[in-house]
């Protein structure tokens, strides 16, 4: 069940950076990788949280929620042009790529989000948090 969520948020997010923001260093954070520390860039966590049992049947159902973070990480001393993505550009996509979104199955659907800045010396640090949830049968 915790697959099919993954690969349905991951795969969204994916497929509208690449539209969207072509040039931006991505990366996955299941996967291996290491920032540029010289470019904009940004890394997708999927992170599940609670899973409660709705129906007891042959095939019980559950809901199961989470919180997909995208970090988006922008060097201060990276200059950006007026015509470049910046930052909060890059969270603003991430927002619109999830607004009413619904996996393919219908089953995982992104309900709220929150922004936060994190302090950091060497970067402006975003964080998009992405609420998310499902109903599945198991």
């Amino acid at each position: 069940m915790l697959s099919q969520d993954r690969i349905a948020l991951n795969r969204k997010m994916r497929l509208s950076l690449a539209a969207s923001a072509p040039d931006l260093s991505f990366y996955i954070a299941d996967d291996d990788y290491e920032i540029d520390e010289n470019a904009l860039s940004a890394v997708f966590a999927f992170n599940p949280d609670a899973s409660t049992l709705l129906t007891v049947s042959s095939s019980n159902v559950w809901q199961q929620v989470g919180i997909a973070t995208l970090q988006i990480n922008q060097p201060k001393s990276l200059v950006i042009q007026a015509d470049e993505l910046n930052a909060w550009d890059i969270a603003d996509l991430g927002m619109t790529a999830f607004k009413g979104w619904r996996s393919d199955d219908f089953k995982t659907e992104v309900h709220k989000f929150n922004v936060q800045r994190v302090p950091d010396d060497k970067y402006l640090r975003i964080n998009l948090l992405i609420y998310w949830r499902s109903k599945r049968a198991s």
